[in-house]
């Protein structure tokens, strides 16, 4: 009985990965090469932004491809329907006669099966950068210096406070505002207009300054982009109380 219940659960995995087997879409962009540089900006929910500075043919590749599409070896619902029966029948006879066998070989199944799923979870728990295979790409950590307020300028490598520091740094490395306009990231408001428009003269006013850290024989080396140190949240303070005092004289 349990050598049936191994052939029994043994085809079931097969059937079903014959059902669900799939394979991603072909994800490769044609490069145009008047093409402008295809730097791409993300934004995260708690306020932070990630600048990735690339081509436009890794852009689309990584970014705007639709390689979340599976294209499914069985495509037709009524084969799909009939091997899910067979795996559920043989799902059904592997656990009876797995129930029928002896004690010692059900403790050894149970084992088996308890290290397998203890694997699955070692997998899952990994952090999410160890599922994607980069091999194909040249990726160079960058690190930003500057930024902070001139009297605060010690701390010029600590993570910004605030959203509109954060926003400030944004707009330093990428060198302007328009994304943030067309994105909808900061408020509509004559003030907040008003702060672009001074942060991105700001960012023009001291390009960005590009140098090479060398980490140590074998280590990949790291780029680090020096920015203008500059006071956003005095910049945007002073121009929300200039529209405040322009709403009383009205």
């Amino acid at each position: 009985m349990a050598l049936l219940a191994i052939l029994l659960l043994s085809f079931l995995s097969t059937v079903a990965g014959i059902a669900n087997k799939w394979s991603p879409t072909k994800n490769e962009p044609k490069h145009d090469p008047h093409s402008p540089p295809g730097d791409v900006v993300i934004k995260y929910p708690q306020g932070s932004f990630i600048v990735v500075s690339c081509e436009e043919q890794t852009a689309r590749y990584l970014y705007f491809n639709p390689s979340e599409r599976c294209n499914y070896t069985v495509r037709s619902v009524t084969i799909y329907r009939g091997l899910s029966l067979v795996s559920t029948l043989l799902l059904m006879g592997g656990v009876i006669s797995l129930a029928n066998a002896r004690i010692e070989t059900q403790t050894a199944f149970a084992g088996a099966y308890m290290i397998i799923n203890i694997i699955y979870w070692i997998g899952a728990a990994l952090p999410p950068a160890q599922h994607w295979d980069l091999s194909r790409l040249e990726v160079t950590h960058i690190e930003i210096k500057g930024g902070a307020p001139p009297q605060h300028a010690t701390k010029m490598e600590s993570v910004p406070d605030t959203y509109t520091e954060a926003l400030w740094k944004a707009i330093a490395v990428t060198g302007t505002k328009q994304w943030v306009k067309e994105a909808g990231w900061a408020p509509r408001t004559e003030a907040w207009d008003d702060w672009l428009e001074e942060a991105e003269e700001a960012a023009l006013g001291e390009p960005k300054k590009e140098t090479i850290k060398d980490n140590g024989p074998g280590k990949p080396q790291t780029l680090i982009w020096s920015i203008r140190n500059w006071n956003a949240r005095h910049a945007l303070s002073q121009h929300l109380s200039r529209m405040k005092t322009g709403t009383q004289k009205v």
